[in-house]
């Protein structure tokens, strides 16, 4: 069946709709036009047709292409990964900083594959501050090498049957550091090392990328091990995912890490960020305020179950993918910790 994409809320926001508008002018009901952009598989290709004439879209415009993506997958991926592997293996950690320097060289770059693969080149919001951040590239390096040195753990390689594919980078942060960032006070070029911590309930989804150039590799492959790599780091880097005091905050860079979020639970939080202008999205461990809609996604949580037998026994039965993300968080991250520990050892000894 096919799928609704990212142009869908892209083409409903230059038209100045909200999803209950255009639901209305296309006859539907705006829980469809939610599962429309966030690309459910129940949405009929009748109605997608509907929202694509109402848009001024083709439907082949408003549908993803036949390429895979493992967050669209998200959790049953992590299922899948975890099958074969429930921890990193010694290549997805960043030990050196010519790891570190490296990483960041191959982040900057595949940020052009995103916007590449979303067909939003001419989008001037993210092709803006792509080109900002090509300009200020010493001090993104210099920052991310600081934020590495302070907390080794921040920074993961996504692997793919042993090569390093794509990077991930989550940050465990002050209260007050999240705070000004959620607030929209300042930009994530000014959280800094002397914001990062061992561990937080406040973390900051920084960035999570594959790499460009992997033809040997299956899009599905890549995606799978990065989707594994910032599950991972949510479960070292947090105190406990399951006391309501949880909350992870992220930003989209591009259309596809956009879309990405919203798969795997993030709340678009009406805030931009200042200069660069990026959404901001949010995954909150207490989401009892949120309603039904927000709550509700495309994966089931049975499928999330079988992950957890991987890892502790533990039967739930849940309807929301961000509630079973954080229980299962919980079962992994006892057996996370106790690796991440010899990890960070060696990480540390070699930025000193």
């Amino acid at each position: 069946m096919p799928q609704g994409n990212h142009r869908i809320r892209e083409r409903r926001k230059e038209l100045g709709l909200s999803q209950l508008e255009l639901a209305m002018r296309a006859e539907i009901s705006s829980r469809t036009v939610q599962f429309a952009e966030a690309g459910n598989q129940d949405v009929k290709h009748t109605t997608l047709e509907l929202i694509a004439s109402v848009l001024g879209l083709t439907f082949d415009e408003i549908v993803k292409g036949n390429e895979q993506d493992a967050f669209q997958k998200w959790p049953w991926s992590l299922s899948r990964f975890f099958k074969h592997q429930i921890l990193p293996c010694e290549s997805a950690v960043c030990k050196t900083q010519a790891d570190a320097e490296w990483a960041i060289a191959e982040m900057r770059k595949s940020w052009r594959l995103h916007l590449e693969r979303s067909d939003s080149q001419s989008d001037k919001i993210f092709g803006t501050a792509d080109q900002m951040l090509d300009e200020r590239y010493s001090a993104y390096e210099t920052r991310y090498l600081s934020l590495w040195k302070r907390n080794p753990l921040t920074i993961l390689f996504a692997c793919t049957e042993g090569k390093r594919t794509g990077v991930s980078v989550v940050l465990p942060v002050t209260d007050t550091a999240y705070q000004a960032l959620r607030e929209g006070r300042v930009t994530f070029m000014d959280i800094t090392d002397d914001d990062i911590l061992e561990e937080s309930q406040n973390l900051i989804l920084d960035s999570g990328v594959e790499f460009a150039n992997q033809p040997s590799k299956s899009w599905y492959q890549v995606t799978d091990s990065l989707t594994f790599s910032i599950f991972y780091q949510m479960a070292i880097l947090s105190c406990n995912p399951t006391r309501q005091d949880f909350r992870m905050l992220s930003f989209g860079a591009s259309p596809v890490n956009l879309e990405r979020l919203g798969t795997i639970g993030f709340i678009e939080c009406d805030v931009e960020m200042p200069e660069f202008g990026y959404p901001l999205c949010e995954l909150v461990g207490n989401n009892g305020d949120l309603s039904q809609n927000s709550n509700e996604k495309s994966v089931v949580s049975t499928h999330f179950a079988q992950l957890l037998k991987f890892c502790i026994p533990v039967n739930i039965h849940l309807r929301t993918n961000r509630r079973v993300m954080i229980l299962a968080l919980r079962a992994y991250q006892k057996l996370a910790k106790r690796f991440s520990l010899v990890s960070d050892s060696e990480s540390k000894e070699n930025a000193a």
